[in-house]
């Protein structure tokens, strides 16, 4: 990284104590073409749903070689799983996707981290490895990063198993000390519209595409956040106040089988508790409004409060958790402030404009979904096809 780069907060991309990295191809003085999309997948015990999706992945990028004569990559960065991942891999795809190889679980952030630096491609396009990806996926989004200051672009998805629609453009309001980031929004299904550029407060890290420059003066996600939760919504709001843009490509469909991996591994009050303090941290970080500051703080004794008088008890431990974090918090927050060029205010204004637009609906529960809008075909099945080597 070039000397004055940015860095996430809390840490460089490279930590002191990363698990040490390998890859599934050894170095060769051939000279190969230009990348132009690096695909990225973090994997962690994840060899069925690797079986199950990453035919579709391939499937999309072939369709967009074949549409645009662009070259692209596949890497599968495994957070040193306990199954058959590795074999698994080099024994279907030893050329068509790089393995990078982690000794030891490091955590979503480090691992997309490590594949960020890996990636040879102008974009990453960073995928979960339970995403199912339409064959028309992959060239839309990447055509949104040609927009001037456009730092990423993220996808329409639904669910996998219900074709409900689950995530689109994000809008965010500040309320009760707190951001609100989770409503999406839909526009409508004329061509005309859904070309223009919609905004999107989150570049969601499972189905995403991002501009490798502006990617690595950021430093990718922050490790702070390890082991998951809120890294995507920190580091879109970070180069949102750099000046940057997200937007939301509609055109760009997938199906997402939500929260596989972390079901498997981690208790619903573990994934509470490690939530609650990453939505913490965040505040801490990059509320910078004085009056949104006091407010947060104003509210933070009741939302503990709340928790105790309803049993939320991870709540409270994830305060305690976030507060032991202090330190590195202070330091971080005064880097972001001083690197900050767009304020808080600003961009929720932003936001609140879009929601005035009547080509937009937001959608702010799965029930207003149900009443709303349309649910997509679910994909075809693609499980075992197009498990060769082949381009």
């Amino acid at each position: 990284m070039a000397p004055g780069a940015e860095h996430p907060p809390g840490k460089s991309r490279r930590s002191e104590d990363q698990c040490a990295l390998f890859t599934g191809r050894e170095s060769s003085a051939e000279v190969v073409p230009a990348i132009d999309v690096s695909i990225v997948i973090p994997n962690w015990n994840g060899r069925t749903l690797l079986e199950r999706f990453l035919p579709s992945v391939l499937a999309a990028a072939r369709r967009y070689e074949a549409d645009t004569s662009s070259n692209w990559e596949l890497l599968v960065v495994d957070d040193g799983s306990a199954d058959d991942s590795v074999a698994w891999l080099r024994r279907h795809f030893p050329t068509t996707v790089r393995v990078l190889s982690l000794s030891c679980n490091s955590g979503f952030a480090a691992a997309c981290n490590a594949g960020f630096e890996a990636a040879q491609g102008s974009t990453v396009l960073l995928l979960n490895n339970d995403v199912c990806v339409g064959e028309g996926f992959v060239r839309p989004l990447i055509e949104r990063l040609t927009r001037n200051q456009v730092f990423a672009a993220t996808a329409r998805v639904f669910e996998m198993d219900s074709g409900i629609f689950c995530n689109g453009g994000k809008v965010g309001v500040f309320r009760r000390g707190f951001w609100s980031v989770y409503a999406n929004y839909d526009v409508a299904e004329r061509p005309e519209v859904q070309a223009e550029d919609w905004p999107s407060l989150t570049a969601i890290g499972g189905f995403s595409a991002f501009r490798k420059d502006l990617l690595d003066r950021l430093g990718g996600f922050s490790t702070l956040l390890s082991p998951f939760h809120w890294e995507d919504i920190e580091l879109s709001y970070r180069a949102w106040k750099r000046g940057w843009t997200i937007l939301y490509e509609p055109r760009s469909i997938a199906f997402h089988n939500a929260s596989s991996t972390i079901a498997a591994h981690y208790r619903n009050r573990e994934v509470e508790r490690i939530a609650w303090r990453n939505r913490y941290l965040f505040h801490w970080i990059h509320v910078h409004r004085a009056s949104w500051w006091l407010q947060h703080w104003l509210w933070l004794p009741l939302v503990a409060c709340s928790a105790a008088g309803t049993g939320h008890l991870p709540r409270l431990l994830a305060l305690a958790d976030a507060l032991a974090l202090w330190r590195q918090v202070r330091t971080v927050r005064a880097q972001e402030k001083r690197a900050a060029v767009v304020g808080d205010a600003a961009l929720a204004n932003r936001f609140r404009l879009l929601q005035a637009d009547g080509r937009v609906q937001v959608y702010r529960s799965r029930e207003e979904v149900l009443g709303k809008h349309p649910a997509c075909p679910l994909p075809p099945a693609r499980s075992g096809a197009g498990n060769r080597d082949e381009r």
